[in-house]
């Protein structure tokens, strides 16, 4: 192991870590000049924007929902992050977020709804956490997207902007 991934493997304490043992060489030619490599606890991405970043458990199942590197989200910009409100964690990417707690499980989110929950206090405020993913509709002259949390929907509207 090697450069950026293996420094960052080393950093995260090698095998002894939350990734445990490689389980896969590094592999690239990924989008934007990306690069992985699977470990028996998650995945390693590098990307030259976003650096070596780590993505495990349930934060890793829902970014494969979603293709990866490929969707909105992009890369991972930082580790998965704990301590949140009833025992929750989230991570960064460089179009979004993954949420995860033990009573929802983990759901991206991301554009004009995530700025919508950034504004109301994300998983602290009046909506809690997700509860779904996005859900897109195009209609008459507007798009329409819907997102599920624990104590409503957030709903943006190509029209009429972002409601809650």
């Amino acid at each position: 192991m090697y450069g950026a991934i293996g420094e960052r493997y080393r950093e995260l304490g090698y095998e002894r870590g939350k990734l445990g043992y490689p389980t896969s060489d590094e592999f690239c030619g990924l989008k934007d000049g990306g690069c992985a490599q699977r470990f028996q606890g998650g995945l390693l991405y590098w990307s030259p924007a976003t650096g070596a970043q780590p993505v495990w458990g349930a934060i890793l199942d829902a970014y494969g929902q979603v293709s990866w590197e490929n969707s909105t989200l992009g890369y991972p910009t930082g580790e998965e992050f704990c301590g949140l409100k009833d025992g929750g964690c989230a991570q960064r990417f460089q179009g979004g977020m993954i949420y995860w707690s033990p009573g929802t499980g983990s759901w991206p989110v991301w554009g004009r709804i995530l700025d919508y929950y950034a504004a109301n206090r994300w998983e602290s405020g009046r909506f809690g956490y997700p509860t779904s993913g996005e859900s897109c509709t195009n209609g008459p002259g507007s798009r329409t997207c819907t997102q599920n949390f624990q104590w409503g929907p957030i709903i943006w509207d190509s029209v009429t902007g972002t409601r809650g």
